[in-house]
């Protein structure tokens, strides 16, 4: 799509670099005119290095931040998973010893309600 509205800004500005263009390379000999377009391509190759630089560390820096954030998302994630493991294995424990004790207490229940029983019920249960 073509912008007509910055056509319109930049379009006199171009006429005008051209015409000075024309009136300099006609009155100044070719050796100035060849120094004067090398000092502003060096300038204009300093100044766009200067600016990318800057950019480079600017990105860099986010980019460091964002691995050390990631690296304490990393951690966090170990902590909770080492947490939960021991939470988990902590309730593992305490359902196996709770299995156990009802386990010891359902085999004291037997016993005393076989101990009630008669001698004639207790063989009977054996078959």
């Amino acid at each position: 799509m073509i912008d007509y509205s910055i056509i319109m800004v930049m379009f006199p500005m171009v006429l005008l670099g051209s015409l000075i263009g024309v009136l300099i390379n006609t009155i100044l000999p070719d050796t100035i005119l060849l120094a004067g377009l090398t000092v502003i391509l060096v300038f204009l190759t300093v100044k766009s290095f200067m600016t990318a630089r800057k950019l480079w560390k600017k990105e860099n820096k986010v980019m460091n931040e964002n691995a050390i954030d990631e690296q304490e998302k990393e951690n966090l994630n170990q902590n909770i998973e080492s947490k939960v493991q021991r939470l988990y294995l902590g309730n593992q424990e305490i359902i196996q010893k709770d299995a156990t004790d009802n386990n010891e207490d359902a085999k004291e229940s037997v016993d005393e309600s076989t101990n009630k029983l008669s001698p004639a019920e207790k063989i009977g249960m054996q078959f």
